[in-house]
C-alpha cells in the first residue's frame, strides 16, 4: 500500500516537499549519454519502477523511492521444522530528494502503518541522513567544470543529482556550503565490490 503499480510512493503527504526537476536540470539530463537498455541489461534488471511517463534519469535523481531491504520471518535452516512464527521483519530503506524531511517522512510512514495495521506494527528508526542538493547555477560549477576540462582536454558532463547515502547535508545544510562530486574512476569500477578498481592515469589526472 506503500506504492502504487507504477512504485510510486503514496503515503498521504509524503511526497508534497518534493520540488519538480527545473529547466536547468532538465538541459542537464538531456546532455547525459545514458543509455537505458544497456544499463538494464547489463545489470540484468527486468523492470525499472517509478513513473513511466517520466525518463529514468528522471525517475532516479528527483523522486522518492521506498525500497524493501530485507524480510525475515520464520525457520529457513536446514531441514524441517513445523514451527509456527510469531515474528516477521522487514528493513525498509527510504531514499528521500531534496526538500524531504526524514523525520517527517518517518512520521507519515508511521502514520501510514498505523492505518494499515494499528496494533500489529512497531516502527524502528535505524538512522537517516537528510538529503541534500547544491544548485546547479553555484557559481562554483564553472570553475570546477574549466579545471576538469583543462586536465581532461574535453568538456565533462554535469549530472544534476546522484542517489546514495552520503553525509553530504553536513555541508549543503549545516554549513552552508557547495558540494560538487567529480567520480575520476571509469564505468566498470565495481564501485564497492570485491573487485572495485580505478586505471592509473585517471587517479593521476
Amino acid at each position: 500500500s506503500m506504492v502504487d503499480e507504477r512504485e510510486r510512493v503514496t503515503i498521504e503527504e509524503y511526497c508534497d516537499d518534493v520540488a519538480p526537476p527545473s529547466a536547468l536540470h532538465r538541459d542537464a539530463m538531456a546532455n547525459l549519454a545514458f543509455d537505458h537498455p544497456a544499463f538494464m541489461e547489463a545489470h540484468r534488471i527486468a523492470r525499472m519502477g517509478g513513473d513511466a511517463r517520466l525518463s529514468p534519469s528522471e525517475r532516479l535523481m528527483f523522486y522518492p523511492h521506498i525500497n524493501i531491504a530485507g524480510i525475515q520471518s520464520g525457520y529457513t535452516g536446514a531441514g524441517f521444522q513445523s514451527s509456527i512464527p510469531n515474528t516477521a521483519f522487514a528493513k525498509l530503506d527510504l531514499h528521500f530528494v531534496a526538500n524531504q524531511d526524514p523525520d517527517r517522512c518517518l512520521d507519515l510512514l508511521r502514520r501510514h502503518i498505523r492505518s494499515h495495521c494499528p496494533d500489529e506494527v512497531e516502527v524502528v528508526r535505524g538512522g537517516s541522513m537528510p538529503p541534500s542538493r547544491t544548485p546547479i547555477d553555484h557559481p562554483a560549477v564553472p570553475v570546477v567544470f574549466e579545471a576538469l576540462k583543462a586536465v581532461w582536454g574535453e568538456d565533462p558532463v554535469i549530472v544534476p543529482l546522484l542517489g546514495g547515502g552520503l553525509p553530504d547535508h553536513l555541508f549543503t545544510g549545516l554549513l552552508r556550503l557547495p558540494s560538487l562530486w567529480v567520480p575520476f574512476a571509469q564505468p566498470d569500477q565495481a564501485n564497492h565490490a570485491p573487485n572495485e578498481n580505478i586505471m592509473a592515469g585517471h587517479f593521476l589526472k
